[in-house]
């Protein structure tokens, strides 16, 4: 999972200087409109089935509301679901997962759109 917060952490640096690179100048329409849907779309890469994101009512996969607390929220809510429960095969499920969808998000953040 680290290779894939590093891929999707460079896509993001990435995005950031080519934002940087469009505020001094005059660009197409095309250009703006690309990076724009880019940072508004990949999102629903994060949005998981109940599997993945440890609820059925909330699908984000790396940030959901706490059950307990309203103002908390869970970082990786199905794998500490599983690592709570103990149950290490869907853990190392969940963690696989997990790692391929950030990989996606990386993928499509950096403008390569494969699947989607």
């Amino acid at each position: 999972m680290r290779d894939a917060i590093s891929a999707y952490r460079a896509s993001a640096i990435a995005i950031n200087a080519e934002i940087d690179r469009t505020k001094n100048f005059v660009v197409d329409d095309f250009t703006v409109r690309s990076i724009n849907d880019r940072l508004f779309q990949v999102e629903r890469v994060f949005l998981g089935d109940p599997r993945t994101s440890g609820d059925k009512w909330f699908r984000h996969v790396i940030f959901t509301p706490s059950s307990n607390n309203t103002y908390f929220g869970l970082p990786f809510p199905a794998l500490q679901t599983a690592l709570n429960a103990k149950d290490y095969s869907e853990a190392l499920f969940i963690s696989q997962r997990l790692a391929q969808i950030i990989n996606q998000a990386a993928v499509y953040l950096g403008g390569i759109k494969r699947g989607f």
